[in-house]
């Protein structure tokens, strides 16, 4: 999967379950609830200072924690 290329990340609507659909058609599902511990995380690093760093977890009982660009982040 690691030369795959990602062309959509949806989450699902109640519980931050994620899918990740390949250019292939392939989807990877990674089941996002847990009441104790943290389901996923997804993180992206950019040598470029303009784009930032970017860090999304799946919290216990289904919440999300987003970092990320203060002016992007700030308005979600």
């Amino acid at each position: 999967m690691r030369l795959k290329q990602i062309v959509e990340v949806p989450l699902h609507d109640d519980s931050p379950h994620l899918f990740l659909t390949f250019e292939t058609g392939e989807v990877l599902f990674i089941w996002g609830h847990d009441d104790k511990y943290e389901s996923w995380q997804l993180g992206f690093s950019n040598t470029s200072i303009d784009d930032g760093d970017w860090e999304i977890v799946a919290c216990p009982n289904d919440g999300l924690a987003i970092c990320g660009p203060e002016d992007i982040v700030g308005n979600i």
